[in-house]
């Protein structure tokens, strides 16, 4: 079976960004429209570092069925 790869430095940044637009956000520096346009990008980048997060999960998970079969045949 393939195994996916995440790019650990692709998480990175995006979590970096994201925690980022949260701060601009939180400062209250921004006016409304520029804060509204930060938080829909924010929930963009929330919404992308999650699917990067169930991709991860999946892979774990296959690969500790994959795991278990293979112990399972060999007893």
């Amino acid at each position: 079976m393939a195994k996916k790869t995440v790019a650990n430095g692709d998480f990175e940044d995006k979590l970096k960004e994201l925690e980022g637009l949260i701060e601009q956000i939180e400062s209250g520096k921004e006016g409304l429209n520029t804060s509204v346009e930060k938080y829909a990008y924010a929930q963009d980048l929330a919404t992308q570092l999650e699917k990067i997060l169930k991709g991860v999960k999946d892979s774990v998970e296959a690969s500790d069925i994959e795991k278990k079969e293979d112990i399972e045949e060999e007893e």
